[in-house]
């Protein structure tokens, strides 16, 4: 199962394919016996009344045919019991952690606006207490190595199969695919789907060993359910961004007193409302509150603002752990994770900073460790010890919340504050993981053992590789290196394929280049930086593996034909020269009207990159480029349907149907001719491109570029209501259907 459970999710596919095959080959079998049966019967009656046959039977031949069969037959039955238990054996806890990795990998998010209700402009900022002093935790590997040390000491805990089956995961992979994380609520409900579910099972695997609730100090926190052991854990519905982790259950001498211990807090903030850019770059080094940050000017820097930002919500998650009473907590983005405990002179804040998608490729000895799931359960589990074991009484954290200064501040207002052209630009700052290999040598059972690594261990994450995006690849796995593979020679992705990547869905199985693209659909801004960043290195290096000019489309316009390397997603792009980038961007928002259509009427429109110059000495220098779906096998000009004998009448119906769907989205596209036209084969329908000059009906008004109007030389952009009759959009289609049969009788 090592292979299958690498590709958890793909596989599952596999297998109920492999199934069917078996089954489909079991019949075969047994229709294959009962014929050779019947064959035998015949001429068995045959020789018992004396006929004799026109070729002679040999009974020992079909008969070692028949038990060659039968082996074969037992064999498939076999199979096919082995494929049906597969995907709904229990798991032990190392694989049950590298798919729950893999969930965790996929996050599917996208910057939305936060509802009326999560923004509150009139709301007064609060007065909140401030760490004065956040400095890097030092300790932090090796305090939750220590509870890995003590874990991997069960030998049930980590060889027992007892956890959720590879089916039972992949209905949490559903369930988290279509929460599109964009605000608290959402990644709370992804966090607790991925992150937390996992953390709760294997601690009430916990609970049921004695010696590990033993050596953990947990046990004021195990409740007895019949004869199981269970780690009494509750939630707090998520208010301003932030849970509390409470604890309901504790033994006394009387029995179970039902009082509520706060354990933990966790602070949640989608990935746009603070990014790993800002985190990194908020948090070098410790940070002096009031002189760092309160009595500092950022002067819009990118570099201030992210402190101020990172500054704001760790305070704001710091003076809520006062409140509720409790020194542990830990920000969330879903990417990036920021662990933080107050230390016993509450004006310090030990902090630190994991990426377990990165952490996890860093080192394969400690990479089990590090990924989300491990993290949050070794520090929950340090949190109860602490709880258990060096408690503060409700009096020091009143007591520290009164005495420490406070700091009108509230993260949101901070954030809607940095100017989005400071927020925005494309920045590339280095996170460099934390080396653990120390931690792991300073065990004395690690110089006789590897201890960490446990008996039957063979780390995988050094096998996969993870692309600079975060996702695994799974390339170096099966031997797949698409960059190895000439660019003219590598076919388009479908339109399906396409279609699911910009809608976050699922992949494409027929997509010819599927077994590049990994577990699921990298996210649409992470296809669009991954492009642009490949193509200045392609720039800079002379490198034309990964892209290729194919020929010009018009006075100022080219097509390229590309390709990311690290997902195989072959595209194309559509490059103009710079004083018509105006009439692209025209194009981006027809095909943004269109949405409805893409992928079956008109390509998939993923949006526009700008680049480094890229030049050829045919075609010219382009810098700004539309990127959108190309045309697989099968998907052809209208000259080649004449050329292999389609029916005018027929491409004529398809392409009126075409355009009466785009007439329906109110778009006109005013360059209706055959060139910019593309017959699907394997579905009968036609596919129209090239919509610069188009027009939408828009009664309120819309931006189109009028070329009358010059500032500096340059088009400029104007608003102006444009209204088309019906009878415009009639128009239209009686000349499509005029010019098609005009193309087909005269060849142009």
């Amino acid at each position: 199962m090592d292979n299958q459970l690498v590709r958890v999710y793909r596989d599952i596919d596999g297998w109920a394919a492999r199934e069917n095959e078996t089954e489909r080959n079991i019949q075969r079998l047994m229709r294959l016996i009962r014929d050779l049966d019947e064959e035998i019967a015949v001429a068995t009656e045959n020789e018992q009344q004396g006929l004799l046959p026109s070729v002679p039977f040999d009974f020992g031949a079909a008969s070692q045919q028949r038990g060659a069969l039968y082996v074969d037959l037992q064999e498939a039955n076999q199979l096919l019991t082995n494929l049906r238990r597969s995907p709904r054996q229990r798991l032990r806890l190392q694989y049950y952690l590298e798919a729950c990795h893999s969930i965790d990998l996929a996050m599917p998010a996208r910057d939305i606006l936060p509802s009326t209700s999560e923004v509150r402009q009139h709301e007064v900022i609060e007065r909140i207490a401030y760490p004065q002093h956040i400095v890097p935790a030092v300790d932090f590997a090796e305090e939750q190595m220590a509870i890995w040390r003590k874990l991997s000491q069960s030998t049930v805990l980590r060889d027992d199969a007892r956890y959720p089956s590879i089916l039972e995961l992949e209905w949490v992979r559903a369930t988290v695919d279509g929460n599109i994380v964009g605000c608290p609520s959402t990644l709370s409900t992804f966090i607790g789907h991925a992150v937390d579910e996992t953390v709760e099972a294997i601690m009430n695997r916990i609970a049921q060993e004695d010696q590990l609730i033993a050596s953990l100090q947990i046990r004021p926190f195990i409740r007895r359910v019949g004869n199981q052991g269970v780690v009494s854990l509750a939630r707090s519905p998520i208010h301003r961004g932030l849970s509390t982790t409470f604890s309901y259950g504790r033994r006394s001498g009387r029995g179970i007193i039902r009082q509520s211990l706060p354990i933990l807090v966790t602070c949640y903030r989608p990935p746009h409302r603070l990014s790993l850019n800002e985190i990194l770059s908020g948090l070098q080094g410790g940070i002096d509150v009031f002189d760092d940050v309160i009595a500092s000017p950022t002067k819009g820097w990118f570099d201030g603002m992210s402190r101020v930002l990172v500054a704001a919500v760790i305070s704001h998650l710091f003076d809520h752990m006062l409140v509720v009473g409790t020194r542990f907590g830990y920000i969330t983005t879903g990417e990036a994770y920021v662990f933080v405990e107050i230390c016993d002179d509450a004006r310090f804040l030990k902090y630190c900073v994991c990426v377990p998608r990165r952490d996890v490729e860093s080192d394969p000895a400690t990479g089990l460790h590090r990924t989300a799931v491990a993290q949050v359960l070794a520090f929950t589990l340090r949190a109860l010890e602490a709880r258990h074991t060096r408690p503060m009484s409700p009096a020091w954290y009143h007591e520290a919340r009164q005495n420490l200064c406070k700091w009108h501040v509230n993260p949101d207002d901070i954030f809607n504050k940095i100017p989005p052209p400071v927020r925005k630009v494309q920045r590339d700052i280095a996170y460099v993981p934390e080396d653990w290999r120390p931690v792991t040598l300073w065990s004395p059972i690690q110089q006789r053992l590897p201890r960490m690594l446990w008996p039957g261990f063979k780390p995988r994450f050094n096998e996969a590789v993870f692309n600079d995006l975060g996702f695994f690849t799974f390339l170096s796995n099966h031997g797949i290196n698409p960059a190895g593979v000439r660019i003219d020679q590598r076919p388009f992705c479908t339109p399906q394929c396409l279609w699911g990547l910009e809608r976050f869905r699922g992949l494409d199985k027929n997509c010819p280049n599927l077994r590049y693209h990994g577990d699921r659909h990298l996210r649409l801004q992470e296809l669009l930086d991954g492009l642009r960043t490949q193509l200045d290195n392609d720039v800079a290096n002379g490198d034309h593996a990964n892209y290729q000019f194919l020929r010009r489309c018009g006075l100022h316009t080219v097509l390229l034909k590309v390709r990311l390397a690290s997902h195989g997603y072959t595209l194309l792009l559509k490059g103009v020269i710079p004083a018509k980038v105006g009439h692209l961007r025209r194009e981006v928002d027809m095909y943004g009207r269109l949405l409805a259509l893409q992928g079956v009427r008109v390509p998939v429109c993923f949006g526009m990159i700008q680049t480094q110059e890229i030049s050829s000495d045919t075609y010219g220098k382009f810098t700004d480029f539309m990127v959108f779906g190309g045309f697989p096998e099968g998907v052809m000009p209208l000259f080649k349907c004449m050329a292999q004998g389609f029916g005018k009448a027929l491409i004529a119906d398809a392409v009126d149907e075409t355009f009466r769907r785009i007439h329906n989205e109110r778009v006109l596209h005013f360059d209706p001719e055959p060139r910019n036209m593309l017959y699907d084969v394997s579905t009968g329908r036609v596919m129209i491109v090239d919509f610069e000059r188009a027009v939408y009906h828009e009664f309120e008004g819309q931006q189109y570029l009028n070329a009358t109007v010059h500032v500096g030389g340059v088009d400029e952009w104007r608003l102006e209501p444009i209204e088309i009759s019906d009878e415009g959009f009639w128009r239209e289609r009686q000349y499509v259907r005029r010019r098609v049969g005009e193309f087909f009788d005269r060849g142009y």
